[in-house]
């Protein structure tokens, strides 16, 4: 995921988001999470469709590469950052998702899906 970048973002259902990285990556998110510019931050909760902040923040990492990955397993929150200094942090604890996982990241590279639940 490191160095490639945003080339969709797909609302899947109200409360669901599916990000496609180049590469044939796919990061869907079912979990709260925080998105960041830098400037303005949003963030989502539990079974409530996203407001507009939250959808513009996400068209807007469109085209971005990912700089760093970060998982704080102690703080249950994966953090992503992207070299323009945007940010999505999400959050795995169980009480930040309904469903069995918190999101899941398909890539052909690695043959397979990866989740956190």
């Amino acid at each position: 995921m490191i160095d490639d970048f945003v080339s969709a973002v797909k609302c899947l259902v109200a409360d669901d988001i599916q990000i496609e990285f180049a590469n044939d990556q796919i990061l869907t998110i079912f979990c709260n999470f925080e998105i960041s510019d830098g400037n303005t931050s949003a963030k989502t909760k539990q079974e409530e469709e996203f407001t507009p902040e939250v959808r513009e923040l996400l068209c807007c990492l469109i085209g971005q590469t990912v700089n760093s990955v970060q998982n704080t397993i102690n703080d249950n929150k994966l953090t992503i950052t992207f070299k323009n200094g945007s940010k999505l942090t999400l959050y795995s604890c169980n009480d930040q998702y309904i469903g069995s996982e918190a999101y899941t990241f398909q890539s052909s590279k690695l043959e397979g899906i990866l989740s956190e639940s």
